[in-house]
C-alpha cells in the first residue's frame, strides 16, 4: 500500500519537524536554545538576597562552560525605568530572572533551573517558572547558534 512511498519520507514522517536535524558532515548540529522565565514569589527580596551568591557562582560556572547565553534579573513594574536617564535603585524591584540556556534537552535545561539556588531555596515561584525551547531567526545574529 505505500510501497510508492520511500522508506526515508516515511520516517521522515514520523519524526515530528521540531526534532528534525538536518544531516551534514561538515559541523554537528547546534545545540538547543532554552528560554527560562522564572518569577520569584511575591515580597521575596530578602530570601533572593539571602542565596544569590550561590546563584551567581552557578551561573559564572554555567557562563564558562556555555550552558548559559544570557541571564538577567527582571523588575516589578513600579521599579521599572519610567524616563530617559539614569533608573532609580532598582534592586529592591527584583521580581524574578530571565536565562537562555543551551543544553542537548529541555529535560537538561529544566533539570539545571531545578538544581539553581533561587529554586532549591525558595525564591522562584515553582509554579510559574516556564522552560521552552527557542529558536533563530535567519535574519537574528545576536545569539550565536554554533
Amino acid at each position: 500500500m505505500l510501497s510508492h512511498v520511500s522508506r526515508a519520507t516515511r520516517v521522515s514522517r514520523s519524526v515530528p519537524r521540531s526534532l528534525a536535524r538536518p544531516l551534514s558532515t561538515s559541523r554537528p548540529a547546534a545545540m538547543p536554545l532554552y528560554i527560562c522565565y522564572c518569577p520569584d514569589y511575591p515580597d521575596n527580596l530578602q530570601t533572593r538576597l539571602g542565596v544569590r551568591d550561590a546563584h551567581l557562582a552557578a551561573a559564572a560556572e554555567d557562563k564558562k562552560t556555555g550552558a548559559s547565553v544570557f541571564g538577567r534579573a527582571f523588575l516589578d513594574d513600579s521599579v521599572a525605568t519610567k524616563e530617559a536617564g539614569k533608573p532609580a535603585d532598582q534592586l529592591p524591584g527584583m521580581a524574578g530572572s530571565v536565562m537562555i540556556l543551551r543544553f542537548p534537552t529541555i529535560g537538561e535545561a529544566w533539570a539545571r533551573i531545578k538544581a539553581d539556588k533561587y529554586w532549591t531555596g525558595g525564591v522562584w515561584d515553582k509554579d510559574k517558572v516556564v522552560v521552552r525551547e527557542i529558536i533563530g531567526a535567519p535574519v537574528d545574529d545576536t545569539i550565536k547558534i554554533q
